[in-house]
């Protein structure tokens, strides 16, 4: 189940993830950029964001997660204006070095944040679709998280493109898939 708190959630908001016996749930924290080419990766971790979205409320949503035996997965994802995460791509050698910076600095913290709170496993990236050819980059970047975080790894690529060009999937634990295949090809189909 995605989950998404926008206010501050107690042990009965998880309620229905028992009725329908739900054994994961995915938190997901926002990171912001403003253009694909921007190298500067925002990080928000209070203030103008959702509860669940918080430092605060990741980590105690997960707590009560586990306390019904549901298991999380934390997974960062990057904002854009007018745009989305699969079309970031750089220009120049320099600003792709200094992507990665800015965004192993995102995704530590919340590798951080993961092996405070117990968190089962950790999406290093979301439909980052335009930089997973820079396959030395992400090897070094997963090598970073594992030197702070002790659980299940895995990449969220998009179904469409991303999926067949992730040269790291053997340096993860888990292949991830953001399955919104459409399931037909006009507003009418037949059976």
């Amino acid at each position: 189940v995605c989950w998404v708190a926008g206010r501050l959630v107690g042990a009965e908001d998880l309620q229905p993830l028992s009725r329908i016996h739900a054994s994961w749930i995915s938190e997901t924290p926002f990171g912001w950029q403003s253009e694909p080419g921007d190298t500067e990766v925002g990080l928000a971790t209070s203030g103008h964001v959702l509860w669940g979205e918080s430092d605060e409320g990741l980590i105690e949503t997960a707590r009560l997660a586990r306390a019904r035996g549901v298991r999380v997965l934390l997974k960062p994802h990057l904002w854009l204006r007018r745009s989305w995460p699969g079309e970031i791509a750089m220009q120049r050698e320099q600003d792709w070095k200094a992507w990665f910076s800015a965004y192993r600095r995102f995704l530590l913290h919340y590798a951080d944040l993961a092996e405070r709170a117990g968190v089962e496993a950790l999406a290093v990236g979301t439909e980052l679709g335009g930089t997973t050819r820079r396959e030395a980059e992400w090897r070094a970047l997963i090598a970073d998280v594992r030197a702070h975080y002790r659980g299940k790894l895995t990449y969220c690529a998009n179904w469409s493109e991303d999926v067949e060009h992730v040269a790291f999937w053997d340096a993860l634990d888990w292949i991830g898939v953001q399955a919104y295949f459409p399931l037909a090809e006009h507003p009418t189909p037949t059976v």
